[in-house]
């Protein structure tokens, strides 16, 4: 995987059960500082529907993000108007909620849920695609590590070689 940007790559494993688990071994690494994990969702069909588990949601945070600031603004504009009280920061703090909660759903950051989407309508069958955003400098490591989870790479920015390299250590034995 290169130095200067994420690698993109897009693993159709079995089951959803063996993505998670698979997304889960990438997390331990990546807090392990073997990989910088940008994002991992899972993606699989649910009565012909996509659903994405993302592993980050975004909405929570731009809501707690949006209150605070409507608050900060509410109270200044509280402060110059003469200190029309606490109703304006409530208001200011319900607005930005709301303002916050609104930005965080609409936000795509990451990997486009229209690309992830168009790849899994795409596959034939069951099973899941554990889409991946990563960089790191120890591929060797990161894949023993992989060893064992069986999957393909359906799409990627990486060389052939390497993509090779993926679902070899996906479908040894460990």
């Amino acid at each position: 995987m290169s130095n200067t940007q994420y690698d993109f790559v897009a693993v159709l494993m079995n089951s959803t059960k063996e993505a998670r688990d698979a997304r889960n071994v990438l997390q331990k690494l990546a807090e392990n500082k073997l990989l910088k994990l940008e994002d991992a969702v899972i993606a699989h069909k649910h009565y012909s529907e996509v659903q994405l588990d993302k592993m980050v949601d975004w909405e929570i945070p731009g809501a707690i993000g949006g209150a605070w600031l409507g608050i900060l603004v509410s109270a200044i504009i509280s402060l110059a108007t003469g200190g029309a009280g606490t109703g304006i920061v409530i208001a200011g703090a319900a607005g930005g909620f709301g303002t916050g909660l609104a930005a965080g759903l609409l936000a795509d950051v990451g990997i486009p849920d229209a690309k992830m989407k168009s790849i899994v309508n795409a596959v034939k069958g069951d099973g899941a695609v554990l889409f991946v955003l990563a960089k790191t400098e120890n591929i060797g490591e990161v894949l023993d590590h992989m060893a064992g989870f069986s999957g393909e790479v359906i799409s990627s920015t990486l060389s052939a070689d390497t993509e090779l390299q993926i679902n070899n250590a996906l479908n040894s034995s460990g």
